[in-house]
């Protein structure tokens, strides 16, 4: 009994007669290769694939760490707390006078330093000091009066 079933399916190729002679030919005069040396030729290849493997993960490795720090520097850069633009910000706040609303010492007042209030209100507790309505407590209406300073449309914050 046969494998093969007696019928070809349709989309199999057929091939004419003369040229699956001629291709047989082609190939019957081909040396046998000794099973010794089909070993060793996988061997040395096998061996030889396995050390381009971790060459190959090092250079992956190498071009995702100077990816990240190319990603790393552009954000540094970007960030005005970096840039020389902070720096200038600082110098020019040293020169003027202190603001009491300008929680982050940028020198101006904005909603930054009422989100700053805010957070100290919520986590820790804050410095009588910071009682901007005079009304005895630190609270929200203490926000409220920086983050209005923070939005008047007369030329910004307190000033």
């Amino acid at each position: 009994m046969s494998d093969r079933p007696e019928q070809m399916p349709e989309n199999e190729l057929r091939a004419p007669k003369r040229l699956k002679d001629d291709l047989g030919a082609f190939f019957e005069g081909a040396p046998a290769v000794p099973p010794q040396v089909d070993h060793a030729i996988r061997h040395r290849a096998h061996r030889r694939l396995a050390r381009r493997r971790p060459r190959l993960l090092a250079v992956r490795l190498a071009v995702g760490a100077a990816a990240a720090a190319a990603v790393l520097l552009v954000v540094v850069l970007a960030t005005p707390h970096f840039s020389g633009a902070r720096r200038a910000a600082t110098d020019a706040s040293a020169q003027a006078p202190a603001i009491r609303e300008d929680l982050d010492g940028n020198g101006r007042v904005d909603i930054l330093d009422a989100f700053r209030l805010a957070r100290r209100i919520e986590e820790e507790g804050v410095a009588p000091e910071w009682d901007f309505n005079a009304d005895g407590t630190v609270d929200a209406a203490d926000v409220d009066v920086i983050a209005m300073a923070a939005v008047r449309l007369n030329g910004g914050g307190i000033q």
